[in-house]
């Protein structure tokens, strides 16, 4: 079989998906990136150089990322618009078409889930709904609550790819509709207006589906396009983009179109992918792109804001664009964000995600068996390590005894920083065993009731954010830091949790609101401490992972250092 990945990580040409297909002796093309904008499917799909690959497709199979689902991107409506237009390209095709909506990208969002569904019923797309399953089969925890969770184990992809082979006849063909509003789309490659092969700026190299003409923009160069008539007047909505094909930095860049009116940025990270452009851009005679920023250009708000760490990076791949009629916009869709909608039996193929039940209890009967043996090994480190720390204690004690009390104070914080240095010790222990400290040391930090400054301090964000400057003063910290932030964050997971169980059980153990305690003003100030502002940023960041929130967490970091500074 010939099968077309179309997707985000998860269908990566080099990731596990694909390569259970290929296991089973399929002929794998996936068109997928990691964080693609849903305008790069429509230019992909319409893509002069991947036509042959849909012709020869038995079945292509599309799996919308996470953009459709998050709570605060201002730009989902428009990105509904878009899928709408991406299933209707997919009809057109007349080919088998597998739509899987995977848990991981649903998991942290929570609109427009039934979105898909409905659309697959609409075209006659079969289904498969990972999210639904891992609901109904109680299964979040058990698959979320693991490193990265936003890229789950090998096997759930692999089985999956297996199954979906095995089943293969069973899928429909798509329904026969006629009627269908797609806009005048282009496609503009670079290497239909210049001489790829002689011009010394373009480099031409392989990706895994061709080979492509990438045009090297840096700060000495301007590139006039002198399109040909068929494409003057129209607008430019996306960027076919490549970076690290000639550069070394994982970074990301930018570049600047101009034309006699505008002058607008667009942004890039360092691997191939495809980005939209935020405003719009109309070409004429004198379009021409460099990437001279000035107080003119129209920047990017919500995608790769340009700022100045980004202006440090000036290098930038461009292989192509994807244009359409300026006249035209995209169909506006409008559907409730949360309905209750079941697709058709001959349509519904979510069955296959069976294997994830099993596999669940496979492993839980494992870890039943194995815990203990770790935990047997934890235990005699762990009781070393308490021996340890008493013998500091008695060792401590009698030599407390024999020097001046003014020195007393030194070795007592010499003390203090030994047993930290045993405690991390013992925590490293337990996390490279698999094993959290809890379950040794179940000890639990109550929120202090007599005090707003404590409580604000007992917060996740300044605990995070005190955490990242402590560890940030060495290269062992920056190290040791994911571990340590990890471990915060379950323990503070699991103090709010005895909390709420306490106050379920009595009412009058609720803490009163912030407002109400005497130091609530002098509270408010370590909101705006270093440290509450990075914790703050990093929860964003976490909360917001496939919209890129690890990737702008760097920039604001830096904009939060320097605010912080200035101040």
């Amino acid at each position: 079989m010939k099968i077309v990945l179309l997707g985000s990580c998860e269908s990566r040409w080099n990731l596990h998906f694909a390569k259970g297909f290929r296991e089973y002796g399929c002929e794998v093309k996936p068109i997928g990136y990691g964080m693609i904008h849903p305008l790069g499917w429509i230019y992909f799909l319409l893509r002069e150089k991947n036509k042959k690959i849909i012709e020869k497709a038995d079945l292509i199979i599309f799996s919308p990322d996470a953009s459709l689902f998050y709570t605060n991107d201002k730009f989902v409506e428009k990105r509904l618009s878009v899928y709408d237009c991406i299933y209707k390209i997919l009809s057109n095709f007349q080919k088998k078409i597998l739509v899987i909506q995977w848990f991981q990208y649903v998991f942290f969002g929570g609109r427009y889930i039934p979105f898909h569904k409905i659309q697959s019923e609409k075209y006659g797309f079969n289904f498969i709904d990972t999210y639904e399953f891992y609901l109904k089969e109680n299964l979040s925890d058990f698959y979320t609550n693991i490193i990265d969770m936003q890229h789950p184990m090998e096997f759930v992809f692999t089985k999956m790819a297996q199954n979906i082979c095995e089943n293969f006849n069973f899928f429909k063909c798509p329904k026969k509709i006629q009627k269908k509003s797609i806009p005048n789309f282009k496609i503009l490659d670079l290497n239909e207006i210049f001489d790829t092969k002689k011009h010394k700026d373009f480099l031409n190299t392989r990706s895994y589906l061709c080979r492509e003409s990438i045009y090297k923009l840096d700060s000495t160069k301007i590139l006039y396009l002198n399109c040909p008539e068929k494409y003057l007047g129209m607008k430019i909505i996306g960027t076919h983009v490549w970076n690290d094909c000639f550069t070394s930095k994982d970074c990301y860049s930018y570049y600047v179109i101009e034309n006699k009116t505008q002058k607008v940025a667009g942004g890039a990270p360092s691997y191939e992918s495809f980005r939209s452009l935020e405003h719009d851009f109309i070409i004429d005679k004198e379009t021409k792109i460099h990437n001279r920023i000035d107080h003119h250009v129209k920047r990017p708000q919500y995608d790769y804001p340009v700022d100045d760490y980004v202006l440090k990076y000036k290098q930038i791949g461009i292989i192509g664009f994807l244009l359409m009629s300026k006249e035209e916009n995209f169909e506006e869709i409008k559907i409730p964000e949360s309905i209750d909608f079941k697709i058709s039996k001959e349509y519904d193929f979510t069955h296959l995600c069976k294997y994830l039940k099993e596999y669940k209890i496979i492993i839980e009967q494992y870890n039943q068996r194995k815990d203990p043996i770790k935990l047997q090994n934890l235990q005699a480190q762990i009781s070393n390590l308490i021996q340890e720390k008493q013998n500091l204690q008695n060792n401590f004690q009698a030599q407390l005894n024999s020097i001046p009390i003014k020195k007393q104070h030194l070795e007592l914080a010499n003390l203090e920083q030994d047993l930290i240095i045993k405690k991390l010790e013992s925590k490293k222990l337990a996390k490279s065993l698999g094993i959290k400290m809890d379950i040794i040391n179940p000890r639990v930090t109550f929120i202090q009731a007599n005090s707003a400054k404590a409580r604000i301090q007992n917060q996740l964000s300044y605990k995070l954010g005190q955490a990242m400057i402590e560890n940030s003063k060495s290269i062992l910290g920056y190290i040791r830091m994911p571990y340590v932030l990890s471990y915060i964050k379950d323990k503070h997971k699991q103090e709010q949790k005895i909390y709420q169980e306490k106050i379920k059980k009595d009412p009058s153990l609720k803490l009163s609101p912030l407002e109400s305690y005497p130091d609530y003003n002098e509270a408010l100030k370590f909101k705006e401490h270093l440290s509450y502002k990075l914790g703050q940023a990093l929860i964003k960041a976490n909360n917001n992972w496939y919209g890129g929130g690890y990737i702008k967490l760097w920039f604001e970091i830096r904009r939060i250092k320097k605010e912080f500074k200035n101040k």
